[in-house]
């Protein structure tokens, strides 16, 4: 199963799946929050949260700090998690009936 998260800021998108994670990059994330990775990236504190964040923005912007995101509003990042378990969603979209 796949839990892709999702991130957008300022308009620009950026993905990873959480399941890929490096050791460095969960590493860092202990580093950063104190906490076991798996506890790092089940938890939802706000340390935890942006540690996830910044590892993921971290793979496109490599020079982005940790602390690049403190005076950020909370609401100027959006993030989604999505479980892929590989199977097809209830109610897929049906295109309308022409006619």
């Amino acid at each position: 199963m796949a839990n892709i998260l999702k991130v957008t800021i300022d308009g620009e998108k950026t993905e990873v799946d959480l399941d890929k994670l490096t050791f460095a990059e969960g590493r860092a994330i202990e580093k950063v929050t104190g906490k076991e990775f798996r506890e790092a990236i089940t938890s939802q504190s706000l340390t935890s949260v942006q540690a996830i964040i910044w590892v993921t923005w971290k793979r496109h912007h490599p020079g982005v700090a940790f602390s690049d995101f403190d005076d950020r509003a909370i609401t100027d990042i959006e993030i989604d998690l999505e479980k892929d378990d590989g199977t097809p969603p209830e109610n897929p979209t049906v295109p309308a009936a022409e006619g």
